[in-house]
């Protein structure tokens, strides 16, 4: 016979007795992630450099990404398929992903993006995007396109945006902007239940840099001061863009 829900409460209360009240929420929130990133999190297709493109092009067909980029099926599917990576090599590991399928605001808002029927973790945010920026506002994507080797945040967590960012790209990585985070939270939402995301590629007027996070069973898109940092946030970055 299974233990009750009541029985595991008074068990794990146990346990914490001798824990201050102000430290129990960063150790639960500890011992979750530990717990499940011992287990399989994301789909596997996503770790296989061959089939993740059709894993992400079907996962962005049942979220009607079609209509909501005002295209009809075959256009969306025939520009997708434009950027299937071929004879490429790429990195795969439990930490990162070989690639991921970006869509950008302007051709898919954010807020659809956080949004669509079809999600695992239904998203929201009270942000006026217009209000944010990329780090490295030269660059303006109107088209869609890939980030390779893209790690999902974990070895970063601690970390505020300024000095991640800095170790990041000391490192030759770049951070994820906020395009591409929504890309990492449309195909592999399961990190966010054992960890926020820090997009340190974007800001928020001139001294925000915005993070994502489960809040009562939704995932909330907010604004963070840049020099705050939590055990509990990691920031994910990539190598490479495949336009």
């Amino acid at each position: 016979m299974k233990p009750s829900n009541e029985s595991k409460a008074v068990f794990i209360s146990s346990l914490l007795e001798s824990v201050s009240p102000s430290q129990i929420e960063g150790l639960l929130a500890d011992a979750k992630s530990k717990l499940l990133m011992s287990k399989p999190k994301l789909a596997p297709a996503l770790y296989d450099a061959k089939e993740s493109f059709n894993y992400q092009l079907n996962g962005l067909l049942d979220r009607d990404y079609p209509e909501l980029s005002r295209m009809n099926e075959r256009q969306f599917i025939d520009l997708i398929s434009s950027l299937r990576p071929m004879n490429r090599d790429f990195i795969s590991s439990p930490e990162t992903l070989p690639y991921l399928i970006v869509i950008p605001h302007s051709m898919v808002s954010i807020y659809d993006q956080l949004s669509c029927k079809n999600n695992e973790i239904l998203g929201y945010t009270f942000l006026d995007i217009r209000n944010i920026r990329r780090v490295d506002d030269t660059i303006k994507h109107t088209k869609p396109y890939l980030i390779s080797d893209v790690s999902c945040g974990t070895s970063m967590r601690g970390f505020s945006a300024d000095k991640g960012a800095k170790q990041i790209f000391s490192s030759g990585r770049t951070p994820l902007n906020l395009e591409e985070g929504m890309a990492l939270f449309t195909h592999a939402p399961q990190i966010l239940y054992y960890q926020g995301l820090i997009f340190a590629g974007s800001k928020h007027k001139d001294d925000g840099v915005l993070d994502i996070y489960l809040y009562g069973g939704k995932a909330k898109l907010k604004r963070e001061r840049r020099e705050d940092a939590d055990s509990r946030w990691g920031i994910p970055s990539y190598i490479d863009q495949i336009l």
